[in-house]
């Protein structure tokens, strides 16, 4: 179970069509990618998986210490202009959701 403080959160990417597997696998192994993550400050862990339900879905489970310490990460890839580097691989923007830590089953 979560700490009270810490925030979970789940990140939904829809990428083009006939790009999912190029981008799956410049997000698991460039530096700019979740190796970026595993090293910030206030990360905890996180986890990303291709949707069987279609081809073009990219599920991200992720922790940080807290709500605070997630949108400094938002914010870092925004000033370093990730978001932009990989505009062309996204078929519509990324949906994150701040999950409650308080309540799970």
């Amino acid at each position: 179970m979560a700490g009270q403080d810490e925030s979970p959160c789940l990140i939904i990417l829809k990428i083009k069509p006939g790009l999912r597997q190029e981008f799956f696998e410049f997000f698991k192994n460039d530096e700019t990618g979740i190796k970026f993550a595993h090293g910030f400050k206030g990360h905890i862990e996180s986890e990303g998986r291709m949707s069987l339900d279609d081809d073009e879905t990219i599920v991200i489970w992720g922790r940080f210490e807290s709500r605070e310490s997630h949108d400094a990460y938002v914010k870092a890839r925004i000033d370093s202009g990730f978001f932009e580097s990989i505009a062309h691989y996204m078929k519509e923007p990324a949906v994150i959701m701040h999950l409650d830590p308080k309540n799970s089953f």
